[in-house]
């Protein structure tokens, strides 16, 4: 009896270690698992945050030139850099003959237009804390670097090559929204980073 009860004791310090030994398997399992994961997660993630810019940048220019043909106003997209780089921006406004487009659209949402908020039609400002940024690029900008203007039958032959191209900060995954001349809107991966999309 003695013999078989001191067994049983000796037993128990054995499962304690080998349970312990497990716990730590398994939490080192789970570290690696979790190392792997992560970064690939974050990049889907931002991955997905680029496709939604060009989307809403694509959708931008769509209600340019629906405000354009279908209403008859002339509205005007500004795309200026933010000279203290916390933001990416795009602006679309209606712009009345007799109005003078003072217009920029980093500023505060209540003050892009100054004293005529009437005018906004669409802000977006992308924080670059967001790690996705967009920036506007033509071969020719015409009278006002960073604008473009769209009428009814009347396209913006001085703007030339219009893109505004879309950049993850940690992938480098990269959209490009191009507008050509005749209003015809493409989306494209200029450096081949996302999947689903033509080469620009």
């Amino acid at each position: 009896m003695n013999a078989h009860h001191v067994s049983r004791k000796s037993r128990r310090p054995a499962g304690r270690g080998l349970g312990l030994v497990e716990l730590m398997v398994t939490v080192a399992v789970v570290g690696v698992l979790m190392a792997v994961a992560v970064p690939w997660l974050g990049g889907m993630v931002e991955r997905r945050r680029v496709t939604a810019v060009a989307d809403e940048l694509n959708s931008i220019f769509k209600l340019a030139a629906s405000q354009a043909n279908v209403v008859g106003d002339r509205v005007t997209l500004h795309f200026e850099i933010d000279p203290n780089d916390t933001m990416s921006c795009a602006l679309l406004i209606s712009q009345p003959t007799s109005a003078l487009d003072n217009c920029k659209c980093y500023r505060p949402a209540a003050q892009v237009c100054g004293t005529d908020p009437n005018l906004v039609l669409r802000l977006f400002q992308l924080p670059k804390s967001d790690n996705v940024s967009f920036q506007a690029s033509a071969d020719a900008w015409g009278g006002f670097a960073y604008r473009l203007g769209v009428a009814r039958n009347s396209p913006d032959f001085m703007v030339k090559n219009l893109a505004l191209t879309v950049t993850g900060r940690k992938t480098g995954a990269q959209l490009r929204v191009q507008y050509n001349t005749a209003g015809r809107i493409r989306t494209c991966t200029p450096n081949g980073s996302m999947s689903g999309y033509p080469a620009c």
